[in-house]
């Protein structure tokens, strides 16, 4: 099945070609947007994640204890652009030295970018070239609208630096 090229692109064109349907039916499990040409590259296997990760999901704050990781979930790490806010529990207080934690999951090339929203309850970002570890240009306090963006590196078991401000 397929639609001739130069057709318009309608929900019966579609439905008919692709989805071999002509009714308002569930769709179970994901849709495969297969590319027969090889030059085109491999298939979209899951097109709305793909859509969803080009935007940055903003969390709410988080007040972290001394030595303490940022809260992650598995769905978190596989979302590709995140907004996190973080404040200290009391007084300036440093991150774990692996502040996302040790297991890893995250998507390559994943960025984060966290921002401190208090100076008196600031935490402070450590540089730590081992895995699971931030390399920074040197260590970072995030107090009140200091930010700083990180990318993880699949290769290198390590998140990166991109950019700072403070």
């Amino acid at each position: 099945m397929s639609v001739a090229f130069g057709s318009e692109i309608t929900s019966n064109n579609v439905n008919t070609a692709f989805m071999s349907r002509n009714s308002d039916t569930s769709t179970i499990g994901k849709v495969d947007l297969e590319n027969a040409d090889a030059i085109s590259g491999p298939s979209i296997t899951n097109l709305q994640a793909k859509v969803n990760g080009l935007t940055f999901v903003n969390h709410s704050v988080e007040s972290i204890a001394n030595g303490a990781e940022l809260s992650m979930t598995a769905t978190q790490k596989t979302i590709g652009l995140q907004q996190r806010k973080v404040q200290s529990t009391s007084g300036v207080l440093s991150l774990s030295a692996t502040p996302f934690g040790n297991v890893g999951g995250w998507i390559d090339g994943t960025t984060i970018k966290i921002m401190g929203v208090s100076d008196a309850n600031a935490q402070t970002l450590i540089h730590n070239d081992n895995n699971y570890g931030c390399i920074l240009n040197g260590n970072f306090t995030l107090g009140r609208f200091s930010t700083i963006v990180l990318f993880w590196d699949e290769s290198l078991l390590r998140w990166v630096e991109q950019c700072r401000n403070s």
